[in-house]
């Protein structure tokens, strides 16, 4: 029965056989048991290496169906000439490098008739039908004779944007790439001057004409913060509201600052020797591990739910002070978790509202104060008529989204110092 079959050809009748959804390579469970059937039905001493079994696969026209599993290609789905040539057409437009995942995002109602759910797959079924003038990379094509890589392009076409863009143009341009991969490279490009603004936008500095002492005023400015609320740790909404309060004439100037958000980027780029950073959090000290209240910032920072519950109990175990005010937590807390009762707060991430129910937000809000001046929670009783959310709505939670959504628009005033016992005064900011 073996006369004339080489291993490799025994291996892929085997993985088709055993495989039928497709063989995993570096699984170590499928390799185990490809190699102990063979082992069982030939009676052959010596079977091939993990890394060997890739190139018969590849050798034998295995196709990709997802990631790490290939399937013969004789069992994949086809796709029809109509449709490979738009693909290559769409390539050529997108030239000099097209991601797999824009292509399958860009075609994705086709290939999902033909049950291909993944870039991946369409990798596999797209490689072999490319022009010669086509490179293809693990996760993008190249046109022609473009040096670029991915990273490269998306470098490049920030390059042209002016200097001013957002995620939203990144993802326009690249359909279906994931954020993780523009936000890699924007972390590398902040050491060029990249700043971080709010909304996902981001700006160079160099872009923008900002003087030196405008520098040193704000520099100046956050020194005596420090020494007005005798603390080695104020937030950037502290000195955001501070600014927009006391000095509008230096707020003004600093240009590219709407929000807390951008101050503390701006303030982390101009100032990275000087302070220590963890945002909203900024630390006069330059080691920012002997502070306390960056210990538990630390810490919370890697949960999805936080209660004042949770911080003693890390702070009895940790063995360290506690936190002077839980309601001044929450404040400073308020760029990554929703308050949502009295003393919870959930991360952003988990909350999970889009910018749609903010806006409803907003324009409920909006509606109240063309008969008031402010909204008192002591005398407020309008919560059945703002959007329903996954919390039902009370003070805090209508706090808790105004202070992590719409900071930038309205200011929180306190009538207690407590967290338990405070009730809250919101008011329209007005710059």
């Amino acid at each position: 029965i073996r006369k004339g079959f080489s291993t490799k050809d025994l291996i892929g009748l085997l993985i088709d056989d055993m495989f039928p959804q497709g063989y995993r390579i570096g699984n170590k469970d499928d390799y185990n048991l490809l190699k102990n059937t063979f082992y069982n039905n030939y009676k052959l001493n010596k079977f091939p290496s993990d890394r060997s079994i890739v190139g018969f696969l590849d050798r034998l026209d295995y196709c990709l169906v997802d990631r790490g599993k290939y399937q013969n290609r004789i069992l994949c789905a086809k796709l029809s000439k109509d449709l490979l040539q738009r693909i290559i057409n769409f390539v050529i437009s997108g030239k000099p490098v097209v991601y797999y995942q824009s292509i399958y995002e860009n075609f994705k109602n086709e290939l999902s008739k033909i049950n291909v759910n993944n870039y991946f797959y369409l990798k596999g079924l797209i490689d072999p039908y490319f022009p010669k003038d086509f490179q293809t990379k693990r996760n993008y094509v190249l046109y022609h004779d473009s040096k670029l890589t991915g990273l490269q392009s998306i470098g490049k076409f920030i390059e042209n944007s002016g200097g001013v863009f957002s995620i939203n143009d990144l993802q326009n341009q690249f359909i279906g790439v994931k954020d993780y991969t523009f936000y890699n490279l924007l972390s590398q490009e902040s050491e060029k001057g990249l700043i971080w603004l709010g909304n996902k936008k981001f700006v160079y500095l160099s872009n923008v004409n900002i003087s030196e002492k405008c520098k040193s005023e704000l520099k100046f400015f956050i020194d005596n913060m420090f020494i007005l609320v005798n603390s080695e740790t104020i937030s950037s909404r502290k000195i955001f509201a501070r600014l927009s309060l006391t000095n509008k004439t230096l707020l003004e100037s600093l240009k590219i600052v709407s929000d807390n958000y951008s101050l503390f980027s701006l303030i982390k780029y101009w100032f990275n020797d000087v302070y220590s950073f963890n945002r909203p959090l900024i630390t006069r000290s330059t080691d920012v591990k002997i502070n306390t209240y960056s210990l538990i910032t630390n810490y919370v920072n890697t949960l999805d739910y936080l209660s004042l519950a949770t911080i003693k109990d890390y702070v009895l175990r940790m063995n360290i002070g506690g936190l002077y005010s839980y309601l001044e937590f929450m404040d400073d807390m308020s760029d990554n978790y929703v308050q949502v009762n009295i003393d919870l707060m959930v991360k952003k991430e988990t909350f999970n509202q889009n910018e749609i129910y903010i806006n409803e937000i907003r324009s409920t809000l909006k509606y109240f104060y063309k008969r008031f001046n402010s909204i008192d929670t002591r005398k407020f009783s309008g919560y059945e008529i703002l959007p329903k959310l996954s919390h039902p709505w009370n003070k805090y939670l209508l706090v808790g989204v105004i202070r992590s959504y719409l900071a930038d628009e309205f200011v929180i005033e306190y009538t207690e110092k407590a967290y338990d016992s405070t009730q809250f005064i919101i008011k329209r900011r007005i710059l």
